[in-house]
């Protein structure tokens, strides 16, 4: 389903209390500084737009005057596609209605019937490091992805003005990290239902992962995005276990002299809080346990 010719007004409202594409980058670690899954949870459980500082508004701006540009150098580049500018056009998927993209463009190709999202950036200080070797930022793997999952399509393509040099990445849909996309988004969509914040001890799953992604050194591939969302995933059903069996069982708050906190259940399983989460056999033998 596509509402067409929405106003932004009426499109801002629209996408309140629905997952879109610039959300899928922050709930998995990549959105701004301040953006994160819980800041996603706030916007989805309240219906209030958050606030942008200053600069995060120039970059969005320069981002509009420059699209139509960017946009025009694909047709010029790639005149085998016809490509339609998406607008105030808010795609909101049947299968799964709590989520949207508005796309920057569309392509359709007539010797093949073939679409495809587009997805523009103006990255004046963008990083060359980011597309070496035909290597794609997570952040806007993540937003296409999530833009072929609204659509249906099966492909897509970044073009980026990267300081002043246009750049092209073809994207294809990749079943395996949707799947665990998907899994997230039905876990937040529901907790914002129920009203329980997607955060434990100040810790989520998600930012304990974007900083073990820092290993990649800002270089992603398909399949290291779908190890680090999958290793997400599997951090936050562990936790979710977890807290389970602490509702309804007596626990019991840990410490250690390095501030890491640990959850020890009544059965000895041993969940530990910290930079990474994990489940532990035992609770170490240098730990302080407070009642």
């Amino acid at each position: 389903m596509v509402d067409t010719n929405a106003q932004e007004s009426e499109w801002l409202s629209k996408k309140l209390r629905r997952i879109g594409s610039s959300d899928a980058r922050a709930i998995f670690g990549f959105g701004y500084d301040d953006e994160d899954i819980v800041t996603v949870w706030e916007r989805l459980t309240t219906g209030k737009r958050k606030s942008f500082n200053a600069s995060q508004i120039s970059l969005m701006n320069e981002g509009k005057i420059f699209e139509p540009s960017i946009i025009q150098l694909f047709k010029q580049k790639n005149p085998e596609w016809d490509v339609e500018s998406g607008g105030f056009n808010l795609v909101v998927p049947d299968q799964y209605p709590h989520l949207c993209c508005t796309l920057d463009a569309s392509g359709f190709k007539t010797s093949t019937s073939e679409r495809i999202v587009i997805e523009a950036k103006f990255e004046q200080h963008g990083n060359w490091a980011d597309y070496a070797d035909d290597q794609i930022p997570m952040k806007h793997y993540l937003q296409i992805q999530h833009q072929l999952i609204c659509t249906g399509y099966k492909a897509g393509v970044l073009i980026s003005l990267l300081r002043g040099t246009y750049v092209q990445r073809w994207v294809e849909r990749n079943e395996e990290l949707i799947e665990q996309m998907l899994i997230t988004y039905a876990d937040l969509i529901d907790k914002a239902a129920k009203g329980i914040r997607p955060m434990v001890h100040g810790k989520t799953a998600y930012e304990a992962v974007r900083a073990e992604a820092d290993r990649y050194s800002a270089k992603y591939v398909g399949r290291e995005i779908s190890q680090t969302v999958k290793e997400a995933v599997r951090l936050q059903q562990q936790i979710n276990e977890a807290t389970k069996k602490l509702e309804k069982n007596k626990q019991i708050i840990a410490k250690s002299s390095s501030g890491c906190t640990y959850l020890v259940l009544d059965d000895q399983q041993v969940v530990k809080l910290g930079k990474s989460l994990s489940v532990l056999a035992k609770l170490p033998s240098n730990v302080k346990v407070e009642a």
